[in-house]
C-alpha cells in the first residue's frame, strides 16, 4: 500500500516539476531531485534521514541485529 501511494506521489511531484526535469527521464532524475530536496528540507527542521529511519524501524519492530544506541 505505501509503495502504491509514493507511486502515484512520485508522479504527480514530477508532473509538477516539468521543465525543472528532463523531458524524457526515466526516474533517475527525479529521484536525485526528491533525494537532494528531502535533505535540505530535514536540515531546515534539524533531523537527519538515517536518524529518522532507525528510529521507525524501531517503533514499527523491523529493526533487526544491534540495537541503536537511539533506543
Amino acid at each position: 500500500m505505501v509503495c502504491q501511494m509514493l507511486s502515484g506521489c512520485s508522479t504527480i511531484a514530477a508532473a509538477y516539476l516539468a521543465g525543472q526535469l528532463p523531458e524524457h527521464d526515466d526516474g533517475t532524475h527525479f529521484l536525485i531531485w526528491l533525494m537532494q530536496w528531502q535533505d535540505e528540507y530535514l536540515k531546515e527542521r534539524g533531523n537527519i534521514l538515517e536518524e529518522l529511519y532507525t528510529l521507525k524501524r524501531l517503533r514499527l519492530g523491523t529493526l533487526t541485529g544491534q540495537v541503536s544506541a537511539m533506543a
